[in-house]
């Protein structure tokens, strides 16, 4: 399994709180507090599966010194702009992934929980299942929400729309490279439908999986704690 992080959105930096991926939670900086919470590192995925997509902006030099100093053998790919958004971010990532049968997650860092499933294990298990999509229960409308069925399948994904009261905690598995590219062709050709604010974003990519006839699968976590919250401009 290989995992990539989108550290490239114009909000990496704010005056109030600096470098998001450094603030700290009970002391311990968020970035890696997230990628240490996670219930499969350590297990399917290691230091060295990890793909870490910055922007080359005025604190790259911070940003990049917290993930050498952590994750020493991680990768680094640096874009010279803004993209349009984390799904255009991540396909920088994906073209380092040499095996294109393995697992593609792509996880946003910015909301801890707690979470007892093995996502390889859950794909293993389910072999038409292309996809996975970690939620928990919210109605606050900064989410994407997803709506799923009595077998937990995913019918629809919404960005910032509350459609359900079943939110995404921000960390996205595609069964494989064609898995994502798939979901990512949907979304440039929907784009006037499935952007936001001019910009693609992750959850919505797979209603192109599920238009398609494929399955996708909600997984709800426990113990959440949203730390984008601290983030909110008051």
């Amino acid at each position: 399994m290989k995992c990539i992080i989108p550290l490239a959105g114009p909000d990496i930096y704010t005056e109030k709180f600096g470098l998001k991926p450094s603030f700290e939670i009970n002391g311990v900086p968020l970035l890696i507090k997230a990628i240490h919470s996670r219930d499969w590192y350590g297990k399917s995925l290691f230091e060295e599966d990890l793909i870490f997509i910055i922007r080359d902006f005025e604190f790259i030099d911070d940003l990049q010194k917290l993930i050498n100093d952590n994750f020493p053998n991680g990768k680094q790919v640096v874009i010279p702009e803004l993209t349009c958004g984390a799904l255009m971010s991540s396909i920088a990532g994906v073209s380092l992934i040499k095996d294109f049968n393995e697992t593609i997650v792509i996880d946003l860092v910015d909301i801890l929980f707690e979470s007892q499933f093995d996502p390889e294990k859950t794909f293993e298990i389910n072999r038409s299942c292309v996809g996975l999509i970690p939620f928990f229960l919210s109605s606050n409308s900064q989410y994407s929400y997803l709506l799923i069925n009595e077998k937990s399948n995913v019918i629809k994904a919404k960005e910032k729309r509350i459609i359900s009261e079943n939110a995404s905690a921000g960390v996205y598995f595609y069964r494989n490279i064609g898995s994502f590219l798939n979901a990512t062709i949907y979304s440039i050709n929907n784009y006037n439908n499935i952007s936001y604010n001019e910009l693609l974003y992750l959850c919505p990519s797979f209603n192109g999986l599920v238009n398609d006839g494929r399955i996708v699968k909600a997984v709800e976590v426990k113990k959440v704690n949203p730390v984008s919250n601290y983030f909110k401009v008051v």
